[in-house]
């Protein structure tokens, strides 16, 4: 795991309970509470963020991690980022072993220097130092002392005690220092026992969290994100300066304000894009249509890149560049769509989100780390319609469920104003299979699955893949083992987000023979296994996040030369959780199965785990559907 300073937080770990010393000012004693379940233990992670004016912000970080075994080696990589409005002024960085005695010390010459470039950014100025602390005996304690100055900034990242699973921290803190007149602003969240004080220095305010003894926690199948299940604090420095530009991050309206002050609003498009605008205005009467045939024009005449210069990380290109050189990150092409729309006479809305983890939750509490996207709304009299404007596929009003479900910021001439995406209204998987058995006991197979909802955006990528890497990945990728897949197919509808694959395959794996009998395996497609209940306690509540409906509709084809001794009874099994249903017949020599699995999105109390592991399980054991052949 790579650690980021600014950009994302600082990491440290240390050495086990054993070693009772204390050198260098760092106590290496870890109790055995902070032991179980950990792979890292930070005895130490202090940082604080000084302010010295409008512009300036010195950044300070130390501290102390101990690596407990190979599985926290993913611990001991660093990466420091910084760009041409920020400099790396100091980095220390010393290893000690189990005894805490000091062992080496990271040269300056370890410390390699890159530039940002991932392949995939076109323009991008930032750069990032990069070393590895790596100890050939467990358990050892990294320490790293690291300045950094910053002339100009937007954001401060949040502060999170505890910062990820299978680690546990000794002692935390965070430091703001400001000038009085120049306040730092913070949000704090699932607080919990963290001590906070608050002091003066001169002409400096200060505030100070602190937490200690922070146990480790795992993974919970079923739980809410683990930012949600941790304490954290959030900051913004309310009036800003940043690459000679002036703002306030005081409200969403007054962010909304500087944001709408950088886009440009003197730009002309050239003549062959205006000249194909009035084609499409003519053709397309219905503003709704017209909407969508010049969104369309957009996806087939762009490309996303990504662009970090400055100002640019948040300042789109001009539409007037886009229109000339064809290209522009998701601020750039979300400013030119919305430019084409409103020469054709409809106006849309430039809007900030935040994407899959990163989200906007405090309504009262304005900062960056909450958006980290630009998309297009385009209101009209009786719904909205929202672009995202970064990919030349997906489908007009449609966005990724990365997207939807939470509050954007709507940039307008006023300021920002809080709107709220809705979700998909349906998120389905449904198959339809016809399968034939032969006399040479190979199964036949022929699937249909129409995806839509949060399932459509799982395959998404399918569109992208040539023949070859399609045939390759849904082999892997079959429920049903060792298939010859013989043709498959991936569709985009043009109306609706909607993909359907198809799939024609041979196997002999959906049933195995007992003598004269088949026991035939009638459903293989419902992604639906048995959940051992965890050994510890239950933390979180039961978090279900959508709305899921799986749906099969299989037909079999058998032999004149088997019938059928056994078939399962039709099923039904329902809770507060969802519900399933079976419905089978045979008729002669043609089976059909009708199944339905539904779970329904909701936050259910800690106590309610138990039901919720045996309604998945009661499921499991329904859908393990076996028929019973014989010749």
């Amino acid at each position: 795991m790579k650690q980021y300073f600014l950009m994302a937080a600082c990491a440290i770990f240390i050495s086990t309970g054993l070693y009772a010393r204390k050198t260098n000012d760092i106590d290496f004693n870890i109790p055995d509470s902070l032991l179980d379940e950990s792979k890292a233990v930070y005895l130490f992670h202090n940082t604080t963020y000084t302010r010295q004016s409008k512009s300036v912000l010195i950044e300070e970080c130390h501290f102390a991690v101990t690596i407990l075994s190979d599985r926290g080696d993913y611990f001991t990589e660093f990466e420091y980022i910084y760009d041409k409005f920020s400099a790396i002024k100091k980095i220390e960085c010393s290893i000690y072993d189990a005894s805490g005695k000091h062992v080496r010390k990271i040269k300056n010459k370890e410390i390699k220097d890159y530039s940002a470039y991932d392949g995939f950014s076109l323009f991008s100025d930032n750069r990032f130092k990069e070393f590895k602390a790596l100890y050939p005996s467990y358990p050892y304690t990294i320490e790293v002392k690291i300045i950094k100055r910053h002339d100009g900034f937007i954001g401060i990242p949040s502060w999170y005690p505890l910062k990820g699973y299978h680690q546990s921290v000794k002692e935390t803190s965070v430091t703001l220092k400001f000038p009085p007149e120049l306040p730092i602003k913070f949000k704090e969240n699932n607080i919990g026992r963290t001590v906070k004080n608050e002091f003066d220095e001169k002409k400096i305010h200060g505030i100070t969290w602190k937490a200690t003894g922070l146990k480790p926690i795992k993974p919970e199948k079923f739980s809410p994100a683990f930012f949600n299940q941790v304490a954290s604090v959030s900051f913004a420095p309310g009036e800003f300066e940043y690459d000679n530009s002036e703002g306030s991050l005081n409200d969403w309206k007054s962010f909304g304000l500087w944001k709408h002050s950088l886009l440009d609003d003197d730009f002309s498009l050239s003549p062959k894009t205006i000249e194909k605008l009035e084609e499409l205005k003519e053709k397309y009467p219905g503003k709704k249509e017209l909407t969508k045939q010049v969104f369309k024009y957009m996806q087939g005449r762009t490309r996303y890149v990504s662009i970090q210069l400055g100002i640019g990380g948040f300042k789109p290109f001009s539409p007037e560049v886009v229109d000339d050189v064809g290209y522009g990150d998701c601020k750039a092409l979300s400013y030119y769509t919305k430019s084409l729309l409103g020469f054709v006479g409809i106006p849309s809305i430039y809007t900030t989100i935040g994407v899959n983890s990163r989200k906007i939750v405090f309504e009262d509490f304005a900062n960056v780390n909450q958006s980290n996207h630009v998309i297009l709304c385009v209101p009209f009299e009786t719904d909205t319609v929202w672009l995202e404007c970064t990919s030349q596929t997906i489908p007009f009003n449609h966005l990724f469920s990365g997207e939807t479900g939470r509050k954007a910021l709507l940039i307008k001439p006023e300021g920002g104003e809080l709107v709220y995406i809705p979700e998909p209204v349906e998120n389905k998987k449904k198959n339809i299979a016809l399968i034939k058995l032969n006399e040479d006991d190979e199964f036949i197979c022929e699937i249909s699955t129409h995806l839509t909802g949060s399932f459509y955006d799982d395959e998404f990528s399918l569109l992208q893949l040539s023949d070859k890497e399609l045939n390759e990945k849904l082999t892997k990728e079959s429920g049903i083992s060792d298939i010859t897949l013989y043709d498959a197919e991936v569709v985009q509808n043009e109306n609706i987000p909607e993909i359907t694959i198809t799939k024609k395959f041979r196997t002999k794996n959906l049933a195995s023979k007992a003598g004269s009998r088949y026991i035939l395996d009638i459903s293989p497609f419902l992604p639906v296994s048995s959940f051992a209940e965890q050994r510890n306690p239950r933390r979180n509540p039961v978090y279900i996040k959508e709305k899921l409906d799986y749906i099969d509709e299989i037909t079999f084809e058998i032999p004149n030369t088997l019938s059928v001794e056994h078939c399962p009874e039709n099923k039904i099994v329902s809770s507060e959780f969802g519900s399933y249903s079976t419905q089978i017949s045979v008729v002669e020599n043609t089976i059909t199965l009708q199944q339905h699995f539904t779970l329904l999105k909701g936050k259910h109390p800690v106590e309610k785990y138990t039901d919720f592991i045996d309604f998945i399980n009661q499921i499991a054991e329904t859908s393990n559907l076996n028929i019973i052949l014989k010749k």
